[in-house]
């Protein structure tokens, strides 16, 4: 259910996004969505890891609905502020980037976010799959609205997006029992990131990976950037599946009393892991066709690319479901020295092998992170197995 309302949600954002695209220029297009893909990167550094931390924590009752409620409290309040500080300044002396609009996108997503947590927490993917859909349908009723009052169509976007957010962050506090219902405080006591610094320093060191296309560019050239930013999102969905699984069942494998019991919890929905490894072995074998039909024989050199990226995938797919269980195990320091060794060398990678070997370099850099991310969390779970845990 919630991978079936997670790609529904995307395909109404993915409509919003080329109706917006239709109706303006490119360049106008162009500075709204770096605005809200700031805001959207912003999210994640602010939160640092700390809804993920909060999950573990509900799953396994170590947190109270009193101390969740000031953390939770505390985080928005430094968002709120930090929104703010940044419309200012951006509005003062980036007046007309439209860079402005990144603090309401980013203050909308990250308070919907965090009131998802108790839901996430508590196990009810039932509510968070349709508090995930709500987001996208909100927005896109708004968008509608906003077009029949003939709201310019980039102010169409970012406001639909924040309304979206908006509405879906306060069904998810309606939808969350009463008596785990978080309260806001008018006086915040608490770190919102006490006890999450591990889980933040493995998002920085994901969102860290990000930065390969970038140095591609400068190492091996606009070509060999062009070739790779072509199909490097095309494996995504196909991630969506596996995100699914580890969301879904982050809740129970905490729970669980051991790490055998563990391991048996998740066991029933293995299945949507295996069927996105099943769509990438598809996309292996068909990679040369597929490239050549949809982006022509100018990009054949991207049909190996994707065929690395596929099989680099396959490997991301078995370990996002390892990271998570051992985040839910109370063994997330290892995951983040993990995430940070096999970044630094991906990267490394992409300077040395992109000089030379242009796209399929950056790629052979992601198949190798993944890699060592599987050694190292197999290793770990081994140890842990071991021990008996």
């Amino acid at each position: 259910m919630l991978a079936a309302t997670t790609g529904l949600a995307q395909l109404i954002l993915a409509v919003i996004y080329v109706v917006t695209a239709r109706s303006t220029n490119p360049s106008e297009y162009g500075l709204a969505v770096a605005a809200i893909a700031a805001g959207t990167s912003a999210v994640g550094l602010l939160d640092f890891g700390t809804n993920s931390y909060w999950i573990r924590e509900i799953a396994q009752s170590r947190i109270s609905v009193g101390v969740l409620s000031q953390r939770l409290t505390g985080k928005i309040v430094v968002a709120g502020v930090a929104s703010v500080l940044w419309v200012v300044v951006s509005a003062t002396f980036l007046g007309g980037s439209k860079l402005w609009v990144a603090g309401p996108v980013g203050l909308a997503i990250m308070t919907n976010q965090a009131l998802q947590v108790p839901l996430r927490g508590l196990a009810r993917n039932d509510l968070v799959a349709l508090n995930v859909l709500s987001d996208k349908v909100a927005a896109g009723l708004f968008f509608i609205i906003l077009g029949m009052v003939n709201v310019e169509p980039v102010d169409r976007l970012w406001i639909c997006l924040v309304v979206g957010s908006c509405c879906a962050a306060a069904l998810g506090w309606l939808w969350t029992p009463r008596d785990r219902r978080p309260t806001f405080s008018m006086t915040v006591r608490a770190n919102p990131w006490t006890g999450a610094g591990h889980y933040g320093l493995s998002t920085l060191a994901t969102g860290a990976q990000a930065y390969d296309l970038p140095i591609l560019g400068v190492v091996g050239g606009a070509y060999a950037a062009g070739v790779y930013g072509a199909v490097n999102r095309w494996t995504q969905p196909m991630g969506l599946l596996s995100g699914a699984f580890v969301s879904a069942g982050l809740p129970f494998m905490a729970s669980a009393t051991s790490f055998r019991a563990g391991l048996a919890v998740v066991r029933r929905g293995l299945w949507l892991p295996a069927a996105a490894i099943a769509i990438c072995i598809v996309v292996v074998c068909v990679a040369p066709t597929f490239v050549s039909i949809i982006l022509g024989t100018e990009y054949g050199a991207a049909a190996s690319v994707l065929q690395t990226l596929a099989l680099a995938t396959i490997l991301g797919i078995v370990n996002q479901p390892l990271f998570v269980f051992l985040q839910a195990r109370r063994h997330e320091k290892s995951v983040a020295w993990l995430m940070i060794a096999g970044v630094v060398v991906q990267l490394t990678l992409v300077v040395t092998l992109g000089s030379t070997m242009g796209a399929l370099g950056a790629a052979i850099a992601i198949a190798t992170l993944q890699t060592i991310l599987l050694v190292g969390c197999t290793v770990v779970l081994v140890r842990i197995w071991k021990r008996g845990e």
